[in-house]
């Protein structure tokens, strides 16, 4: 049986311009032990169609569908559908690109630290340009390992969780669930 050393759920909805790119992004990651739970929160237009098409071709990509609930409600869903033995977890949402290299680099850092998750920077970008995010420039400027919001408070406005890695026995002690609104 399959046991992915990463989770990561991807709940979507309408998201047919950009989900191909999206899931494209994290098929040819250089890291490649991982599985992926797309939710399909409802959708409306060819996302399903598109995350069929995935999961068709990769036997790591798997499609959950819902009525649309949110995406708090869909990454829940996500999380109860992943393997309970994978070691770390992410999320990402169907507009998402990420650059090939990202979860190799963020399962390093996690595995050279006792880190219980770790946060990669954030770049936004439309059909012409890419540019950093404001929200990620103060607290991404440089590698800060074994940091806490207690010593670099920027760290506290980084709430999204698109851009982290958290380590799985973290996330289940804790009981974390995202709110369902």
């Amino acid at each position: 049986m399959f046991h992915p050393r990463l989770s990561i759920v991807v709940p979507f909805q309408d998201v047919e311009a950009y989900l191909a790119e999206c899931l494209e992004s994290i098929a040819r990651q250089s890291f490649r032990d991982f599985e992926v739970v797309l939710v399909d929160d409802g959708s409306t237009d060819g996302s399903v169609q598109i995350a069929a098409g995935y999961c068709a071709a990769d036997p790591r990509f798997r499609l959950v569908r819902q009525q649309a609930h949110g995406p708090g409600h869909a990454r829940n869903t996500g999380l109860r559908n992943t393997h309970p033995a994978a070691e770390f977890l992410a999320f990402v949402d169907g507009d998402d690109v990420l650059p090939e290299y990202a979860y190799e680099l963020l399962v390093r850092t996690l595995e050279e630290s006792d880190a219980d998750f770790v946060s990669g920077n954030v770049q936004m970008m439309n059909s012409t340009k890419k540019w950093q995010s404001p929200l990620h420039r103060g607290p991404m400027q440089k590698n800060r390992k074994g940091t806490h919001i207690t010593k670099f408070e920027a760290l506290i406005y980084d709430r999204t969780v698109w851009n982290k890695l958290f380590r799985r026995s973290f996330w289940d002690h804790h009981g974390i669930s995202f709110p369902k609104a």
